[in-house]
């Protein structure tokens, strides 16, 4: 996994670096700036491309690294233009000496204090961005944003360095104007605004640069924030003998009129993560049209309430189920009756007793969202799947929190509990007690549509039910909810791919983090 770092945490990191390795910072900037025109050479081809490599740095380090990226540009015979919104002798340290070296490169170096003095500026053939660095407080205003706006007009490819220019590497918001680059190059570690959105769709590809900063430093600090990659994923072992009863068993509580889509998505999703036996426990009136809908799955007709939800009466035959299943998965379509609260309350009690695996999610998630004392008793076998809006009701957090730092909202709910939480979002996310949250890294939009999660939820249970443990199989049922999504789209597209379409890509994806698994 790679730590997501907040600004401060990544310059405690290039302190260590610096104060108790002895490598000095003109050698980080040095590395910094070779690893943009690393990357940068292979974006700007001179056969297709025509004018100048235009480099805009800043009054800071970021426009430091600029420098560096235009020596190396200069000596390896590409045109190159440097634009500074200060003059290079007015800046310090580091940055000031690669300026110097660049003057006496004889480097083109304008220096402006207006955008008006761009007019003569040829039409570049990349733009590198080396305005602002991570720590921007508010947003970008007066010259910067003028150059931000003529930047994003310029038919030119745009590489940012460590971050595109107007966004705060502490933040997932977006808060003024924001520099639209193509690549990000940056440094050592990602931050949150590179994984986050709506920030990331600023970023476009993220490259992260090797700058020389030991990993023993990067890992002596406890970061909690985890990017998760596809080495991380554990996926269920099959034994040559394994048979249905031995490869798992999933019993569903899902459906109600109008919801059948949810029950079936779910119980697909758990039999596409190789679960032997997925049980769904419908309202009686479904059962004709379930048996239709599920092929694979058996179907367990329960009694119903008047509205044709699941009705209290049916709790003994849930008992049995529960006794016989390896994990449950309570929620999806239950629908909101009442009566059918009052059922999700009960089975959750016992299996909560029992300790066995079980995962709540959508209507069950409402039943306990008032209920502060169930929640406190929630063992670590329990894992709850909100989207954003459920969450909120849950936990009480803001909406305003949310939209700006899910993972402490989600860090402070857990700060007294035992159970585990998924939050479905750009990205999603995991947590469990120890407060390290693991931040996804597939998925796309094709995913906003409902049934989505509907269809994560039943891949979560199935690889519980298959004996993965909870924290586990919620990183590994997110990981490959998103590679499949990933795949689907670049074939189906956005639009119409549907949330039932992930089934054709589910073992692509296996197959795809088998591969990187082996090759790791």
């Amino acid at each position: 996994m790679i730590p997501i770092v907040s600004n401060k945490e990544m310059q405690v990191l290039d302190r260590m670096a610096i104060n108790e390795y002895g490598i000095p910072g003109m050698v980080l900037m040095e590395n910094a700036g070779r690893a943009v025109f690393e990357k940068a050479s292979e974006l700007y081809n001179r056969d297709i491309h025509s004018g100048a490599i235009v480099i805009y740095c800043g009054k800071g380090n970021n426009g430091g690294d600029g420098y560096v990226v235009a020596r190396y540009f200069q000596n390896s015979g590409f045109p190159v233009e440097v634009i500074s919104i200060c003059d290079p002798e007015t800046l310090s340290g580091d940055a000031l000496t690669n300026a110097r070296i660049c003057i006496k490169l004889g480097i083109s170096i304008r220096h402006i204090t207006g955008i008006a003095e761009l007019d003569q500026l040829q039409k570049p053939g990349l733009i590198i961005d080396a305005l602002l660095g991570t720590g921007i407080r508010g947003f970008a205003k007066g010259l910067i944003a003028e150059l931000i706006s003529f930047i994003n007009s310029c038919d030119a490819p745009v590489m940012s360095v460590d971050i595109p220019t107007g966004l705060s590497g502490d933040f997932m918001t977006v808060p003024g104007p924001v520099v639209k680059a193509e690549f990000t190059v940056t440094m050592a570690l990602p931050k949150r605004a590179h994984i986050f959105e709506p920030a990331r769709s600023f970023v476009g590809e993220l490259i992260i640069a090797d700058i020389g900063i030991p990993l023993s430093v990067q890992t002596r600090e406890k970061i909690r924030l985890m990017h998760v990659e596809a080495r991380d994923i554990i996926l269920p072992r099959t034994a040559g003998n394994e048979n249905k009863y031995s490869a798992g068993k999933l019993f569903i509580l899902a459906g109600s009129p109008g919801m059948t889509g949810a029950a079936t998505l779910s119980a697909l999703g758990a039999l596409h993560m190789g679960t032997g036996l997925v049980v769904a426990g419908i309202p009686m009136s479904l059962n004709s049209i379930m048996e239709i809908k599920l092929t694979e799955a058996l179907t367990q007709p329960l009694p119903e309430t008047s509205s044709g939800s699941l009705s209290l009466k049916g709790m003994e035959t849930i008992s049995e189920r529960i006794d016989w299943s390896n994990a449950v998965l309570i929620g999806p379509g239950l629908g909101r009756d009442p009566e059918t609260l009052q059922l999700v309350m009960e089975v959750f009690a016992l299996c909560n007793a029992s300790t066995k695996p079980v995962i709540l999610d959508a209507d069950a998630l409402f039943a306990i969202s008032s209920a502060r004392d169930i929640q406190q008793k929630m063992h670590e076998n329990v894992l709850l799947t909100p989207h954003h809006g459920e969450f909120i009701r849950l936990s009480n957090a803001s909406k305003k929190e949310m939209a700006t730092e899910p993972w402490t909202c989600v860090q402070a709910f857990l700060k007294d509990k035992s159970c585990v939480v998924n939050l479905k979002g750009s990205p999603s996310l995991v947590s469990g007690p120890t407060g390290t949250c693991f931040v996804n890294g597939t998925g796309n939009p094709v995913l906003a549509k409902g049934g989505s999660g509907d269809v994560l939820a039943g891949m979560c249970a199935g690889l519980m039910a298959r004996g993965i443990p909870t924290i586990q199989a919620a990183i590994t049922g997110n990981y490959l909810h998103g590679l499949a999504a990933d795949l689907m789209a670049g074939e189906l597209g956005i639009a119409s791919a549907l949330p039932g379409d992930l089934f054709k890509y589910l073992p692509g994806a296996i197959k795809t983090v088998n591969e990187k698994i082996r090759i790791n």
